[in-house]
């Protein structure tokens, strides 16, 4: 058995409020009150992993959760790119195009058909 628990959207990086966005101080509040769980999904990254431009910045609340809760794993998505790396023992995973992700974060791609 294992636990999961995870949260869509990205950091605000558009004004149109129709979009699943939030402040880096939403996402510390909202990771606050998650309880801790082996598996966190989300759409966005940790904060400051992939760029510092406004919409590839990531979340402070996934940082902070990370830090405190060390899930095994973090699946996201949102950088249209495989990226993997280990913050603290939690193993990170940004999940780009179709392809199999073995238990040590190994990644191989599975050529897209015509």
């Amino acid at each position: 058995n294992f636990s999961l628990t995870g949260m869509s959207g990205s950091s605000r990086y558009k004004q149109d409020k129709s979009y699943p966005m939030v402040t880096q101080e939403e996402s510390l509040e909202i990771f606050e009150k998650m309880e801790k769980a082996d598996v966190l999904i989300s759409h966005d990254s940790a904060f400051n992993i992939h760029s510092k431009e406004k919409n590839k910045e990531g979340l402070k609340g996934i940082t902070e959760y990370i830090n405190k809760h060390q899930p095994k794993l973090h699946m996201y998505g949102h950088h249209h790119q495989f990226h993997s790396y280990k913050i603290k023992d939690t193993l990170c995973i940004c999940n780009f195009r179709l392809g199999i992700i073995e238990r040590d974060g190994t990644y191989h791609s599975i050529p897209s058909r015509p």
